[in-house]
């Protein structure tokens, strides 16, 4: 631009003095855009120069790429102790992860967040060992950290175990954080043998185990019972439901379960009631006050059952027991652990 406007200036150049006083004044403009824009180049020439230098600083320290991937904000996905790998779904599901942040200055913290709150954070200390590795210590317990295609290792010194991060970003736990907080308000973690009270009802489970048929309490004279078939078993949690509404409970219609295996296979669950010392599976309705056996259940293959570890069931309510249930008026989901 600086040389069109000083060649459209020549031409309308003329004799009067006027005309040579806007010449002298178009000049002057036209050297201070010039010399502004060489002064522009000189600064994007210093800005060039020194990612060049930075560049050049990377090339002769190669750990220096290492450490920007390491630094930043890591979400554990899986734990490895010896032959057993250990993801992190089942405890996200119940409302628990970690996180681990390392700073630029070799500090950081590993934090475990339970329904959204802080309950263990701990510091944490590394430093960069060579171009492809670094060392963090965390409680006094060393690991060797790696990269491979954007998952970050940590192994212990020992070699006892091995954790893996994914890489996410401090908006993203804090996203999680809220989403746990309202998952806790309606999501309670139960042991087996817990009792669980509320203003409509109150139940407790106490025995989760694989059978090849189910038998009612009573078995004395006449009584039905789930026979055993073939290539299949039955998963069987038993305990007791108390009705402490208004009026009465659909336990089999007006709630919803389902059993998890191995933290991985999701199957659908019966659930029955029955009088104390009944001899039946059905459908009872206790009334207000009335107590009665439960009996949760759902068939597996036998292979499934071969290779059981883990299993829990999830027991949904809503506040409207006398209806069928419907995911939609869901207000609280038990969690029990069962093995």
């Amino acid at each position: 631009m600086p040389n069109d406007f000083c060649s459209t200036t020549a031409v309308r150049k003329r004799a009067q003095s006027s005309s040579i006083a806007l010449l002298t004044i178009g000049a002057m403009l036209c050297l201070a855009m010039m010399l502004g824009a060489s002064g522009c180049s000189t600064a994007q020439s210093d800005d060039a120069s020194q990612q060049q230098d930075q560049h050049a600083q990377q090339q002769e320290d190669p750990t220096e790429a290492f450490k920007q991937q390491i630094v930043g904000s890591w979400k554990l996905a899986q734990t490895e102790d010896g032959e057993t790998v250990t993801g992190t779904e089942t405890a996200e599901f119940i409302g628990v992860f970690w996180a681990l942040t390392l700073n630029e200055d070799g500090t950081g913290t590993f934090v475990t967040y339970q329904n959204g709150e802080e309950t263990s954070p701990n510091d944490v200390t590394w430093e960069i060992k060579d171009e492809a590795s670094a060392s963090m210590t965390i409680n006094g317990v060393t690991s060797t950290l790696t990269m491979d295609d954007g998952i970050l290792t940590a192994k212990q010194d020992d070699g006892s175990v091995s954790l893996t991060f994914e890489e996410t970003t401090r908006e993203d736990i804090d996203a999680t954080i809220e989403e746990f907080e309202e998952y806790a308000a309606t999501n309670t973690k139960v042991e087996l043998g817990e009792k669980i009270k509320t203003d409509n009802y109150e139940f407790k489970l106490t025995k989760a185990e694989v059978q090849d048929e189910i038998y009612p309490p009573n078995t004395s004279g006449f009584y039905n019972y789930y026979q055993d078939e073939k290539g299949s078993k039955y998963y069987v949690i038993t305990g007791t439901f108390k009705n402490l509404g208004s009026e009465f409970a659909d336990i089999m219609f007006g709630t919803d379960a389902q059993i998890v295996i191995n933290d991985e296979y999701t199957i659908a669950a019966t659930v029955t009631g029955s009088e104390k010392g009944g001899s039946d599976f059905y459908s009872y309705q206790p009334n207000p006050l009335e107590t009665v056996n439960v009996t949760i259940f759902t068939s597996i293959s036998d292979e499934m059952a071969d290779e059981l570890k883990t299993a829990h069931l999830e027991w949904r309510f809503t506040d409207q027991l006398n209806t069928y249930y419907n995911d939609s008026l869901c207000t609280q989901t038990y969690i029990v652990d069962l093995q």
